[in-house]
């Protein structure tokens, strides 16, 4: 198993699947007792309806975790070639 991150409490993962409805690409082990908050669509529709910003400000989220993941590893790649 080749390790693609290590997260900290507080951090997303998921957030592929969760946008786009595939099926997941990675696996995640927790190395120390965790606790995780699930958040499926049913959820977002709840939270939505009791907040209308709710949803706008989690795509953002979602997106700004997908652009600093994608900057990581394009400079991993580009220090890889040197």
């Amino acid at each position: 198993m080749v390790p693609l991150a290590i997260l900290t409490a507080g951090e997303f993962f998921g957030e592929m699947s969760f946008v786009d409805g595939a099926p997941t690409s990675a696996k995640v082990v927790a190395d120390e007792p965790t606790r995780l908050r699930i958040i499926d669509e049913a959820t977002v529709d709840r939270m939505s309806k009791a907040d209308p910003t709710f949803a706008g400000r989690l795509y953002r989220s979602i997106a700004a975790i997908l652009v600093d993941r994608l900057r990581l590893t394009s400079m991993h790649l580009a220090l890889d070639r040197w």
